[in-house]
């Protein structure tokens, strides 16, 4: 399947594209969908990318300038799961994981967010925001969740009620790179948690992502927090000749 342009449907529990391989084992041909523009399902029951069937292979590209969103981003109901690359956007839920299969993958080098839950496991190169960065989301990973030197990790915080978007991972979590904080209150020596596992890796180990904030990051058992320290006013303005 290649989607180009927009592709939008509304109905209750309508999915936009429906792909399907199913057959003699030995001719199954794998299941391929491309996304090329963009795939909306509006309905709280809705779907984007519904695969079924017996094929060996499951791929679902989403190109740079691609996108798709939907309560349900990708439900796989075939036998084996789906590897997913992202380089755009792709908001929802992901059932990656095949009836008769390990876990699935989503590999993020475009922007990944609004999931409740992903059945699979995730390795990220780009930007993972948990719910919409905004403090009141979880994001439930199923398998392992890797996050690489070149990406980051949003999440909202509220320093003051000590609450925060979290990631919960019941694999192995091993996150690099950066976390972005996007606070609505401060409050200094105050933490958080925004990573919950019982497997935290012991070479995590993210970086601040802000220019205007000290962001640190702690580890203590199966959970990570973070705290604000010192803000750096001056600096940002001095770099804007202020």
């Amino acid at each position: 399947v290649i989607q180009s342009n927009t592709l939008t449907v509304a109905g209750e529990n309508a999915y936009a594209i429906f792909a399907q391989s199913d057959g003699n084992v030995n001719n199954d041909s794998a299941v391929k969908v491309y996304i090329g523009g963009t795939v909306t399902a509006t309905a709280s029951s809705g779907g984007g990318v519904w695969i079924d069937g017996t094929a060996q292979t499951n791929l679902v590209t989403i190109d740079a300038g691609g996108s798709l969103s939907a309560a349900t981003a990708i439900n796989n109901t075939g036998t084996q799961d789906v590897a997913v690359t992202n380089n755009g956007n792709l908001a929802g839920n992901l059932n990656l994981k095949g009836t008769a299969s390990a876990m699935g993958m989503v590999e993020n080098f475009g922007t990944l967010l609004n999931a409740d839950n992903i059945h699979g496991h995730v390795i990220n190169h780009g930007d993972f925001l948990v719910g919409e960065s905004l403090g009141k989301a979880s994001t439930h990973v199923t398998g392992d969740s890797t996050q690489a030197p070149d990406g980051t990790l949003h999440i909202g915080a509220d320093f003051i009620d000590q609450t925060a978007d979290a990631l919960q991972v019941d694999g192995t979590a091993r996150l690099n790179g950066k976390i972005r904080v996007n606070p609505s209150r401060l409050m200094p020596n105050r933490s958080v948690v925004f990573l919950k596992s019982d497997n935290i890796h012991p070479d995590t180990a993210l970086q601040n992502a802000s220019v205007l904030f000290d962001y640190a990051t702690q580890y203590s058992g199966d959970q990570a927090t973070v705290t604000v320290g010192q803000a750096h006013f001056d600096t940002v303005s001095q770099s804007y000749g202020a």
